[in-house]
């Protein structure tokens, strides 16, 4: 019985030590870790890939993949330049990349990123494939978007389509070069029709073609419900209105008593 006490003791203080033996392991260079592939796995060579070998070599490749010590929580990690090593850099990132975009030249307001990525414009192709024999839901649903995001419209090319309604937008934009032709067999109040909006500017690169359809009345519509009493839009601008029975409407019969209209401008561009 003393026997096998001592006999567990001693294995006891064996695996004991065997645990405090245990190698650290470190971090090793992509060269090192080659270096020890050949070693661990030999092609000419039999019974000389072990399991031990090969944990080892897991143990190395995992460990050369993690920093060389633990990142200090909020400090960012970043790479040796000796060691071509994952290390903590030993500090946080900059307060600096999370202030507001402001201009070089003082003179200008400080923005946000976001304000600044808002000037860009949006356009058809941003919904989808445009150019085609009908664009009326993408172009749609672009301007829907850009008047929603308080940015502008941007025609690329001609936009085939039935119409287009702006409908209680507050300053709509559209600009470009490009415009819209009415597809065959079109039924329209009018190729671009605009209710109860606001602030209104349309560059003068924009054209509006009807393309002789019998069944689109004007070339742009302006009318109210009362939503807005009095609609004030002094920049539109065309290069050309064509193909219309008539260039536009003002108001509608439906509401002659709900809208006034002023400052309603249409200017082509010379």
């Amino acid at each position: 019985m003393f026997g096998d006490s001592f006999k567990f003791v001693i294995g006891s203080l064996c695996v004991a030590s065997l645990v405090l033996a245990a190698p650290a392991f470190g971090q090793k260079t992509k060269a090192q870790l080659n270096t020890e592939v050949g070693t661990t796995f030999p092609d000419q060579s039999t019974r000389q890939i072990t399991p031990s070998g090969v944990r080892t070599f897991q143990n190395d490749l995992i460990n050369s993949i993690m920093p060389t010590a633990p990142v200090i929580s909020g400090n960012l990690a970043c790479f040796s330049g000796t060691t071509g090593l994952l290390q903590d850099c030993g500090s946080a990132p900059s307060s600096a990349q999370l202030q507001p975009y402001t201009a070089a030249n003082t003179s200008p307001a400080s923005q946000t990123i976001q304000a600044q990525l808002r000037k860009i414009p949006v356009s058809c192709e941003d919904f989808g494939t445009c150019g085609t024999t009908d664009d009326t839901m993408n172009v749609q649903a672009a301007i829907n978007y850009a008047a929603a995001q308080g940015r502008c419209f941007q025609f690329n090319r001609i936009y085939t389509l039935t119409t287009i309604i702006i409908d209680t937008v507050s300053a709509p934009c559209m600009n470009g070069r490009g415009g819209l032709i009415a597809k065959a067999g079109s039924v329209a109040n009018a190729l671009l029709e605009i209710k109860d909006s606001v602030g209104i500017v349309i560059d003068g690169n924009i054209s509006l073609n009807c393309s002789g359809e019998a069944g689109v009345a004007n070339g742009f519509k302006f009318w109210g419900t009362g939503a807005n009493a009095a609609q004030y839009n002094p920049g539109l601008f065309f290069a050309a209105i064509a193909g219309c029975k008539n260039m536009a409407q003002f108001g509608d019969v439906s509401k002659p008593d709900a809208t006034t209209f002023s400052e309603n401008f249409v200017q082509g561009r010379v």
